[in-house]
């Protein structure tokens, strides 16, 4: 810790690197784990909970690329990756690149802006009304109880799915959803793999 505050506000970006790996490292292994759920309690919340803490991890890699892009516009923040190995440099390298993808801001920030911390008003109202036009006699489970696992509200799951899926991800109607997620899913899993790796590597170049 004291190798990191010499310099405050290198050490800041070392930390919030951290930060973000620590959160995506978290919220992936919690993912993991309710994927892997199958107790009769929580069978019916497992694939909720799993779409969310992925969700979470996006929303994540969101805010830990702007570091990427307040190191990249800082020269004196890329003398420090100049530093680093050419691997680590080409990660960086990538990170930048994703930066100026549609993807970001289309996906990424939608993810994060509209699903793991906030509630779009208009996205939900249009989805509701096209799913109910869409899937008429439609019923959703409310569970109610004492503990955290009893609770569960599937009428806001088929919503949340449908603007995730719809509005944000573009799978248009007709096509398998499945298999278009599984895609975009790959490529942001590629994104947060390549950010992690840089990271680790970053710090540990700058810390050790």
């Amino acid at each position: 810790m004291d190798k990191i505050g010499r310099d405050p506000e290198f050490g800041s970006v070392l930390l919030r690197l951290m930060m973000v790996v620590n959160d995506c490292a978290i919220a992936g292994e919690t993912a993991e784990m309710w994927k892997s759920e199958d107790s009769e309690l929580r069978r019916k919340k497992r694939e909720e909970a799993f779409k969310y803490f992925v969700e979470l991890q996006i929303a994540h890699i969101y805010e830990g690329l702007k570091i990427i892009r307040e190191i990249a516009g800082g020269p004196r923040l890329m003398v420090f990756v100049d530093q680093c190995d050419r691997r680590t440099r080409e990660e960086f390298a990538q990170l930048v690149a994703f930066l100026e993808d549609p993807k970001y801001e289309k996906i990424v920030g939608r993810v994060r802006n509209n699903l793991a911390f906030h509630y779009d008003a208009k996205l939900v109202e249009r989805s509701l009304v096209k799913l109910v036009q869409t899937y008429m006699g439609t019923t959703g489970a409310i569970s109610m109880g004492s503990k955290p696992f009893d609770w569960m509200f599937e009428p806001g799951a088929f919503v949340n799915e449908r603007v995730a899926v719809r509005d944000i991800f573009g799978v248009p109607d007709g096509a398998n959803i499945i298999e278009e997620t599984d895609k975009l899913m790959v490529e942001l899993q590629a994104v947060l793999n390549i950010y992690m790796q840089f990271a680790g590597n970053f710090v540990w170049k700058h810390t050790s």
